[in-house]
């Protein structure tokens, strides 16, 4: 039995990460993930930072623009279809308790809640549909969207604009054991979420 070559995988992945196809895939996960999808955005954004340093910028645009019409995708779950989808949605994934307890701070500052969960790693589909839910009012739900995942994906933006070549470097050199440190902990992470 052979063992994964992440360093193989690193390097493909920053091939196909350079092609115009790329940026499609990004709008598509990006909207997607902010309403329906478990996949973490950072799975196509990282590598798309680092394949290259001249279109961070657009990477991060492309980023947010998905991110918000997916999280509008959410709202109207939330809004219109949670007892069917959102719900379903919400206890398929394990974000049922999330959900309850966003409800709750919804009543208190909903919009802060927005900025919280768009710049934080809490899933933000889960914010989303909650905004939905909870009637927050749409114009506060957009204002709150635009400007949290913007910061979000500028603050990688510049992070991989200053110090991509660094860590291009490091992947380089280190690839395979950073990969299986990473591999470990989405494997920790899984079964600490499992046991809880």
């Amino acid at each position: 039995m052979s063992l994964p070559n992440f360093e193989g995988l690193y390097q493909w992945t920053l091939k196909r990460a350079r092609t115009t196809r790329a940026l499609w895939v990004l709008a598509l996960v990006s909207l997607f993930e902010s309403s329906i999808l478990p996949i973490p955005i950072e799975v196509v954004t990282i590598p798309l930072f680092m394949a290259d340093r001249k279109r961070v910028w657009l990477v991060a645009l492309v980023a947010t623009l998905g991110s918000v019409l997916g999280g509008i995708l959410g709202y109207a779950i939330g809004y219109h279809l949670y007892e069917g989808l959102g719900r379903w949605l919400l206890e398929f994934y394990g974000y049922q308790n999330e959900f309850n307890s966003l409800q709750e701070k919804f009543r208190e500052a909903g919009w802060y809640v927005v900025m919280v969960g768009g710049i934080t790693p809490i899933p933000y589909k889960v914010v989303s549909i909650a905004s939905g839910f909870a009637r927050l009012a749409f114009p506060v739900f957009m204002a709150a969207s635009l400007v949290s995942r913007s910061l979000r994906f500028l603050a990688f933006a510049l992070l991989f604009y200053f110090f991509g070549p660094s860590v291009r470097y490091l992947l380089g050199k280190h690839g395979a054991l950073l990969g299986w440190v990473v591999l470990s902990l989405l494997i920790a992470g899984f079964l600490v979420v499992f046991w809880l």
